[in-house]
Formats: C-alpha cells, sequence, structure tokens
C-alpha cells in the first residue's frame, strides 16, 4: 500500500528536525478525503509540487500500488479511475532535481453494487441504534460468478489499512487487540516498503481534559541517531481528516507491554479522528516482529475500535446462489451520534482485494427516558391540566393520549407538544365524563414507554337554576 499524506506530515517533522532536502507537494483533486466515486468513471488526479532549493523533475500518481501516470510539468495531473468499488489510496510522488522525494495521499472511496462478482441489495445500510445495545441488518448476496465463492468481510468500525488486524497472538487484555504484522509469519517483512494505518470513528470528546490511554508492544529495527527507520506515530485531525497532526511518536523497543497516555485536552468539545501509523520507510531489516496495541481508551472508556460484527464473517457462497447475511451492530463504547463506514467483501484472505464494497451509516440515538409523575386535575368542568416529569434529553416532543374511563375504551392521540414541555390543557373534555391519560417522549420514528396512567373525573356542570330559590 503506498503511503498516504500522513506520511508527508512526518517527513516534514523529521525535516524540520534534521533538515532533509524534501520537496513540498500537496494533492488538489480530488480536494477532500473520502470522496466516493463511481468504480470505473474517469476524474482528474493533480497535485501542486515544488522545490525551495531546486526543481521538481517529476510527480508519479498512484492508486494503492499501481502506478496511474506521471507528469513532468505543471500543471502536475493525469486522470485516472478507480477498477472496483472499495477503499483506495491516492497517492502523488513528488521527486526533485536531487533525487529526494516525499508524498501526499488521500483515501477516496468507489462504488459499485455489481461489478461482475457479487450483487448485493440494500446498496447502502442506513441503521440506527439505541446507545449501549445492540441491533441486527442483513444483506442479501449474490454470487455472479460460475464458482464457489469463499468470502471474508472487512467488519471493523476502524478504518485499517496495510497490515494491520486484529489478534490473540499477542495481548495485554486477553481478548483479540491490534497487529501491525503478518499473522503466523510475525514480522512485517513483505518484501518491500510497506506502511498501514488504523482510525478511528468520529470521536467527540467533552468540555474539559480527556486522556487518550493505550498498551503498545513494539519490535522494530533499531534506530540509529538522526535516522528514520521503522516509525509508529500516532496523528489526530478535527477538521474531519483533512489535516493531521503527530501527537505521539513511540520510542518503545523493548519487546514488552507499555503503557502509554496521551493530553488530548486542547481539542476538548471537538469532534476528532485519530490513527495509528507504522511505516517502515525503507525496504531493509523488516523481519522484526512488528507493532501491537490493546486497550486503547479515552478518559476509561473504551475506543470503538471495533463496532459491528457478523456471525456469518466467513463463508461459502455457491456459483449463482444467493445468501440473507445477518449483521448485528453493536453501539458498547460509542457516544450519541452518527458513524460511518464500509462493509467490505473480500476473497479469502482480508488482505486480497475488494469484491464489493457497502456503505454503512450508524446512527447512534441516546435512550428515551419515559416521563413519569404524570397526573391530571379536573380545573373546571370543561379541562383538564396534565403535568408529568421529563426525563429524556433529545426527544423531538411528547404524544399525549387519552381514553374513557370505560373499561373496554381505546387509546387515542389527542395531541403532540414540543420538547421540553411538561404541562398541557386538554379543553376537548365533558362535564361528568371521566377520563384517563398517558405520555409518551417522541425522537424521529421512535418512542419512550408511555408513562404512569393518570385518572380524572370531572365535575357536572352547574345549571343556572341550582342557585335560584322559588317562591
Amino acid at each position: 500500500m503506498k503511503f498516504r499524506f500522513l506520511l508527508a506530515s512526518l517527513f516534514l517533522f523529521v525535516n524540520a528536525v534534521y533538515s532533509l532536502p524534501f520537496p513540498d507537494v500537496k494533492i488538489t483533486s480530488p480536494a477532500v478525503p473520502n470522496t466516493t466515486f463511481n468504480a470505473l468513471t474517469p476524474f482528474l488526479f493533480s497535485a501542486d509540487a515544488s522545490y525551495t532549493n531546486g526543481s521538481i523533475q517529476k510527480v508519479e500518481f498512484f492508486v494503492n500500488d499501481e502506478k496511474v501516470g506521471e507528469s513532468f510539468s505543471p500543471p502536475y495531473q493525469v486522470i485516472a479511475s478507480l477498477p472496483h468499488s472499495g477503499l483506495f489510496f491516492l497517492t502523488a510522488n513528488a521527486i526533485n532535481n536531487e533525487g529526494y522525494e516525499l508524498n501526499s495521499a488521500i483515501y477516496v472511496k468507489a462504488v459499485s453494487n455489481t461489478n461482475g462478482f457479487l450483487k448485493i441489495i440494500p446498496k447502502s445500510l442506513e441503521v440506527q441504534v439505541v446507545s449501549g445495545k445492540t441491533v441486527t441488518s442483513s444483506l442479501s448476496v449474490t454470487n455472479l460468478t460460475s464458482q464457489e465463492l469463499s468470502l471474508d468481510m472487512d467488519q471493523d468500525g476502524a478504518l485499517s489499512s496495510g497490515l494491520w488486524h486484529q489478534t490473540t497472538h499477542r495481548t495485554h487484555s486477553g481478548n483479540p487487540c491490534w497487529y501491525y504484522g503478518i499473522e503466523g509469519q510475525w514480522n512485517y517483512n513483505t518484501g518491500g516498503m510497506n506502511h498501514g494505518y488504523l482510525s478511528t470513528p468520529l470521536v467527540h470528546l467533552p468540555e474539559g481534559s480527556s486522556v487518550l490511554s493505550f498498551w503498545e508492544w513494539r519490535q522494530v529495527e533499531p534506530s540509529p541517531p538522526n535516522v528514520l527507520t521503522d516509525s509508529s506515530v500516532l496523528f489526530v485531525s478535527d477538521d474531519g481528516g483533512v489535516n493531521w497532526t503527530s501527537i505521539y511518536i513511540s520510542t518503545n523497543n523493548n519487546s514488552a507491554w507499555s503503557y502509554i497516555t496521551v493530553d488530548l485536552s486542547k481539542y476538548a468539545k471537538k469532534d476528532v479522528l485519530l490513527s495509528f501509523d507504522f511505516f517502515t520507510n525503507d525496504d531493509q531489516q523488516n523481519n522484526f516482529e512488528g507493532y501491537y496495541l490493546d486497550e486503547v481508551a479515552i478518559n476509561g472508556a473504551p475506543m470503538p475500535l471495533r463496532w459491528f460484527y457478523s456471525e456469518n464473517g466467513n463463508f461459502k457462497l455457491p456459483p449463482h446462489a444467493s445468501k440473507q447475511i445477518p449483521f448485528t451492530f453493536n453501539s458498547a463504547g460509542l457516544e450519541v451520534g452518527v458513524y460511518e463506514t464500509f462493509l467490505d467483501f473480500m476473497q479469502g484472505y482480508t488482505l486480497s482485494p475488494f469484491l464489493a464494497s457497502v456503505p454503512v451509516r450508524l446512527t447512534v440515538l441516546d435512550e428515551l427516558e419515559k416521563p413519569t409523575m404524570l397526573s391530571a386535575t379536573a380545573k373546571s368542568p370543561d379541562y383538564v391540566q396534565l403535568t408529568w416529569k421529563d426525563n429524556s434529553q433529545h426527544e423531538s416532543g411528547f404524544k399525549i393520549e387519552r381514553r374513557r374511563g370505560s373499561k373496554n375504551s381505546r387509546w387515542h392521540e389527542i395531541a403532540f407538544v414540543p420538547a421540553n414541555t411538561t404541562l398541557y390543557r386538554d379543553g376537548d373534555v365533558k362535564a361528568d365524563h371521566d377520563y384517563f391519560y398517558r405520555v409518551c417522549a417522541v425522537q424521529g420514528n421512535r418512542s419512550s414507554d408511555f408513562s404512569n396512567e393518570a385518572y380524572v373525573k370531572l365535575p357536572k356542570l352547574k345549571k343556572f337554576y341550582d342557585n335560584v330559590s322559588l317562591r
């Protein structure tokens, strides 16, 4: 996997320390990370490049590891396309007249519901789940080939690339942890320079101090003084992934678990992305075991690096056969908000090419607490006053229902009042009748449980002659 623009950030950091003669380069089109394209559709791939102490020899353009073109003079640009659905890295690699090079990269997505291998219905998933709860959804997957497909799904809420995956080979918690390396081979020797990142979903940091904590185990190529070798860097972005800042560079290389804390207080009240990045920076001495991460948490709350899963994460699909695949979404550890990722279908091993990709939008909703302490008071023979306690935080309003006092009467909605309302006057009543009331909180298309039922009996209407004495 080619290096993305976080590598450029790392080299600029090193350049500032050691005054290395690297060029400047930045992708200008597509300008925004996470841009979605239709597979096989041409688009403009361009970059700005410069070198203060000389000139730019050329800019090379890559889609993942495949070189799609190069440009020798401004504007540096080519026409590219994405071969199938899935997540891709676009990399612009600038080379200056002294032979030094630096690259800029962003990730983009390609969408295609059928690409000759699979047909998936629906084309995307919209899922709502109450915070702390689970919900199940499903996809219909059809094998369009004449051969049996052995499919694996990338099911992690965190976006990951390169050699990042979960393992139980080494673990601090006893549960699967994240590992940058080749399972079973226990090193990161791919035969060339490699890089991978592990990015969290969007996380909202509370007001005040916040501390990121995690355990790391690291065995990599030793770094001589002033030489950049294998690097483990933590980046943060508070603008949705457009710009990244390095906030921690690991120096541990003791083949033992170490507890790390990173202060995030400067990002209080912001939505941030965190990315754990591993760079080999060369193709030499990559036969060390690699890098492990475990128990990643903010303020003690586990980070949602894995927020949905399937009991059918690995399955075989006969030729031209269809299968309904259920997926369980678990919101444990997620704050209220919207999370977006892709469910990627691959053939066999997790690092194989995508066969299809389904966008997933998970909305985590807070628990709607039911109203309590509902009371109904007859203020006169022709109206009833209702009061209740509002226990929910994000309701859009309250639904009020009423029924007659007879045993077999049915409930009917009589009013919908705005959020934070705790009083309602019902003037559509009759004297000398009795009624039951109940109230529930509403948010969108969901409702809380109903409150207690409140009973009221209206007085009779006094007639004019009731107070007149006849002689």
